[in-house]
C-alpha cells in the first residue's frame, strides 16, 4: 500500500511540474499609445502576446485600454472594427 501511494504522489508533483511550466510566448505587438478617436475614445496599452512562429490554431491573447475621453457618456455598438496602429483595420 506504501509504494502504491508513492506512485501517485510522484506522478503528481510531475502534473504539477509539467502545469508551472512557463509557456513560449512573447509580445507580437505593442502600442503604448494614447490614441484618441474622433469620439473620444482613448485607446493605450495595445499589446497582441503569443507564439512567435504563428500557426493555423494559434491562441494570442490580445489586451488593451479603452478609456472614455470626451463630455458625453457613451455606448460602444455590439460590433465594431478595428483600427491596428499601423492603420489596418480588422
Amino acid at each position: 500500500m506504501l509504494h502504491r501511494s508513492v506512485i501517485i504522489t510522484v506522478l503528481l508533483l510531475l502534473v504539477l511540474v509539467f502545469f508551472s511550466l512557463p509557456v513560449e510566448a512573447e509580445t507580437l505587438c505593442h502600442y503604448a499609445g494614447p490614441d484618441i478617436s474622433p469620439e473620444f475614445v482613448k485607446l493605450t496599452n495595445f499589446t497582441v502576446i503569443g507564439p512567435a512562429n504563428l500557426k493555423e490554431g494559434d491562441t494570442i491573447t490580445v489586451n488593451f485600454t479603452l478609456e472614455n475621453f470626451g463630455q458625453v457618456d457613451l455606448t460602444l455598438p455590439k460590433r465594431e472594427f478595428l483600427r491596428l496602429p499601423n492603420g489596418r483595420m480588422v
